[in-house]
């Protein structure tokens, strides 16, 4: 379920997370045309595990590992420079088990040029 909020800042998407599926797992789908810039991120694993976020399917972070219940967060710094994406690309994330991952990811889905 995405949900908008629409700010001073323009408009924001919420997309909520609740996976268990292993491997690479798309968070947020790409648009045609357009870049996905993902503004924050709150994110819970039930299990100890090994994560890389993708920019489709090109690596955007090396491995993180966590252990089981841990909290992964990002906040653009100063809610100004976000991780953007490729064009029309994912927000991926690759997990090494099937344990429960969930939380939120807020984002924006931008023309090229608006980068």
């Amino acid at each position: 379920m995405t949900q908008q909020y629409v700010t001073s800042e323009g408009q924001f998407l919420v997309a909520n997370v609740d996976t268990a599926a292993s491997g690479d797992v798309a968070l947020i789908a790409g648009v045609t045309g357009k870049i996905i810039k993902v503004w924050y991120y709150d994110l819970q694993t039930a299990a100890a595990g090994n994560y890389i976020f993708k920019d489709g399917s090109t690596a955007f972070t090396g491995l993180l590992t966590f252990a089981g219940n841990a909290t992964m967060s990002f906040a653009a710094p100063g809610g100004r420079i976000p991780l953007p994406m490729s064009v029309a690309a994912n927000f991926t994330i690759n997990k090494s088990n099937t344990a429960q991952l969930s939380g939120f990811v807020i984002y924006t889905i931008d023309a090229v040029g608006d980068e």
